[in-house]
């Protein structure tokens, strides 16, 4: 689904025990289906790519349920710090690290970024407790990304969400 390139977005994808994708922009459903399958992720280690194609974006305040997310649940915590006490998240990497190391602040399960990896302030980030002083992950789209120590085995019943802000530098990540 499409969002507004160079704006803060929050994006979110949840998938619930009955295989129903829903997908969110800024908390809002913006596209809904159904798959035969249940979902694997082979590569839920990788942050700014998927597969041999590198995102070319920056993102602030990943996400990773072991649980669906509803709908006011995403609006909840889009412009909130998790604390860790919620129900579900097996990883929350906040990208306020400002080095080669992303700090998962619930599962324990750091990131390492590939490359040089680019940490930029987050101006615009409009949001109450998300103060743009932060910083934010960078993907140059060419070849930069970060492996996470997840195999993608909490994607099983009742469900999966992942939920982040993703600052957009062109289309061809979001088709």
């Amino acid at each position: 689904f499409p969002v507004t390139i160079a704006t803060w977005t929050h994006v979110a994808l949840s998938c619930d025990s009955s295989k129903v994708i829903r997908c969110y922009r800024d908390g809002v459903l913006a596209s809904e289906s159904s798959t035969i399958a249940t979902p694997t992720f082979a590569a839920a280690n990788q942050i700014g790519r998927y597969a041999t194609v590198y995102g070319n974006f920056a993102i602030a305040e990943l996400s990773i349920w072991n649980r669906a997310l509803t709908q006011s649940e995403i609006l909840r915590y889009k412009d909130k710090r998790l604390k860790g006490t919620e129900s579900g998240p097996v990883a929350y990497y906040p990208m306020n690290d400002n080095s080669q190391v992303l700090i998962d602040k619930v599962g324990g399960k750091n990131a390492i970024a590939s490359n040089t990896i680019t940490w930029t302030r987050r101006n615009g980030y409009a949001a109450p407790d998300v103060r743009s002083e932060r910083y934010a992950l960078s993907f140059d789209g060419v070849d930069d990304y970060a492996s996470t120590a997840y195999d993608g085995s909490f994607v099983a019943s009742p469900g999966f969400s992942f939920g982040g802000w993703v600052f957009a530098l062109n289309y061809r990540d979001w088709e």
